[in-house]
């Protein structure tokens, strides 16, 4: 059993931290925490929920009924894991044109000033101290 479970996080660790690259985030130690910590906080809510619906199932259903629930409960999760797999290439493939239609983010014109920009802003002070010598000369 423990060998199973050990085997279970590390792939789902290692999923999606991959799906969370793949969905734009960057591949720092900042994302790394935020998928460690989602993957802790759902162990800890699965360890609290889990013996807490199991208690409940034991006493309304019975030991046999509540183990036959829970088999097919993983069946179920079994048959979706397989499902998502299988479609996975699809997903892939859908969200690659996805981002291949997005247009390519232009930078702003105001982003780099360009030489007559820098032009025009240096002979404007120069304009007005002409003025104001003009004025105050009058």
């Amino acid at each position: 059993m423990g060998l199973g479970l050990g085997a279970k996080l590390v792939c789902a660790f290692t999923g999606c931290l991959q799906d969370t690259v793949n969905r734009g985030l960057p591949p720092d130690l900042s994302t790394y925490g935020l998928v460690s910590s989602m993957i802790a906080s759902s162990q800890s809510l699965g360890a609290f929920v889990g013996p807490s619906i199991g208690g409940y199932l034991l006493e309304t259903l019975g030991y046999q009924r509540s183990s036959m629930t829970l088999l097919v409960l993983e069946i179920f999760l079994i048959i979706l894991l397989i499902v998502s797999i299988a479609n996975r290439k699809k997903w892939i493939k859908s969200v690659e044109v996805t981002k291949s239609e997005k247009p390519e983010k232009s930078p702003k014109s105001g982003c780099k000033p360009n030489n007559v920009d820098l032009e025009k802003a240096s002979e404007k002070p120069q304009q007005n101290k002409k003025q104001e010598k003009d004025d105050i000369g009058k």
